[in-house]
């Protein structure tokens, strides 16, 4: 069948029905673009973990909560209410185009990595974490806006990804070890613009930022 151009909106009437609500299996592949309204639990995501296509994901006013399956290979990946959970969309080789729940508190280990031609990623005010891995090795990454709410980047949060420019906001914390680390001369970032003062942002991790000391200049808050 011809995959559609258009989104698939659906409003889940109850978590775990997200297969029937676009019409079954067969309809799996034929996604490219795919809206949700409703609760999404482990089912739903395992069924947009098999949407091969899928290339725009906007779960904006949908909200994840616990139940279903395990989504992931591993035994500890299933939904958590407010988390975007680990290795949830890992290495969707079609998505470019993801918009998180508006109620994540979290964005969980390899959540949204490895997806190589993903340039778009649109986070909640309200998230708070940004885990391990979480948005790394995402090489069509340019850009992207951290909440105000955000508090923790964690290590190589957004390992080479090729963001060009990237505000760190007033309340983050921690900004943990290789968290921007890009490899050797493939560094895209020109500027760092770091709204934290000390008394907020009291931990760097190691190696926070090599690899980008010959492209970017980094700027702090005055005093």
């Amino acid at each position: 069948a011809a995959i559609s151009e258009a989104t698939t909106d659906v409003t889940l009437s109850s978590a775990g029905t997200l297969l029937d609500a676009i019409g079954g299996y067969d309809n799996l592949l034929n996604i490219k673009k795919l809206k949700i309204t409703g609760e999404v639990n482990g089912d739903d995501v395992y069924e947009i973990c098999r949407m091969t296509n899928l290339e725009y994901l906007n779960l904006k006013n949908a909200k994840i909560v616990e139940g279903g399956k395990q989504y992931y290979e591993y035994s500890d990946c299933i939904t958590k209410e407010g988390e975007v959970g680990e290795y949830m969309f890992h290495e969707m080789k079609n998505l470019k185009e993801v918009i998180i729940p508006l109620n994540t508190k979290t964005i969980g280990r390899f959540s949204i990595a490895s997806c190589y031609k993903l340039y778009s990623v649109t986070l909640n005010e309200g998230l708070e974490s940004i885990g391990h891995g979480a948005l790394g090795w995402n090489t069509s990454l340019t850009e992207i806006l951290l909440p105000k709410s955000l508090k923790v980047i964690d290590n190589s949060a957004f390992h080479w990804s090729s963001i060009i420019n990237i505000t760190i906001p007033e309340n983050v914390t921690t900004i943990g070890n290789k968290a921007f680390l890009v490899y050797p001369n493939s560094s895209t970032l020109k500027e760092i613009h770091i709204k934290a003062n000390p008394e907020t942002l009291t931990t760097i991790g190691t190696d926070a930022f090599d690899g980008v000391y010959e492209t970017a200049t980094l700027y702090i808050p005055k005093g």
